[in-house]
């Protein structure tokens, strides 16, 4: 029976233990698919972030058209 395990450079994701011991190929793997979620999460909350300021400054132009 196979056995998960936990990845070492993110306890929070399983690799599967198919050989008794973690490879280090899968180490490697594991840590660098790590890497690409925090790079693509940050990417994307900066996104956010810009398409949110672009969003309020129509939304404050737009109250100041109409005060003035």
């Amino acid at each position: 029976m196979l056995e998960p395990v936990r990845c070492p450079s993110n306890p929070n994701v399983m690799c599967q233990n198919i050989s008794g011991h973690v490879d280090k190929r899968i180490e490697a793997l594991c840590t660098t698919l790590v890497e690409l979620r925090k790079a693509f999460l940050d990417h994307a909350a900066i996104t956010v972030v810009r398409i949110l300021d672009d969003a309020m400054w129509q939304y404050y132009t737009r109250l100041d058209g109409m005060t003035n």
